[in-house]
């Protein structure tokens, strides 16, 4: 295996994280890089455009409205959950 493959897989991989709605709260460089082996934000942005032509942030834009599956949020006719309660209702201890 060559580098230049082993590049094209993890940024294939970046990119199939990068259209996940289930991650579209979380960075890009959280996302997308860094779980992929490229760490350094600007060597993945430069990387990402060069092989797909936009950068991550509107490969992400793109797909989200292309799809309809923007980040999904809780409405506030929503009941919460059973951990949302217990952390919006926990009481703060300072030491």
């Amino acid at each position: 295996m060559n580098k230049a493959w082993i590049r094209a897989q993890r940024l294939e991989c970046a990119r199939r994280d990068l259209a996940n709605p289930n991650l579209s709260f979380t960075p890009v460089h959280t996302t997308a890089a860094t779980r992929w082996g490229l760490v350094r934000a600007s060597d993945f942005t430069r990387a990402f455009r060069r092989a797909f032509g936009v950068s991550p942030i509107e490969y992400r834009v793109q797909v989200q409205t292309e799809t309809g599956q923007g980040p999904s949020r809780r409405s506030d006719n929503e009941p919460w959950t059973r951990s949302q309660r217990q952390v919006q209702h926990s009481p703060l201890t300072l030491v």
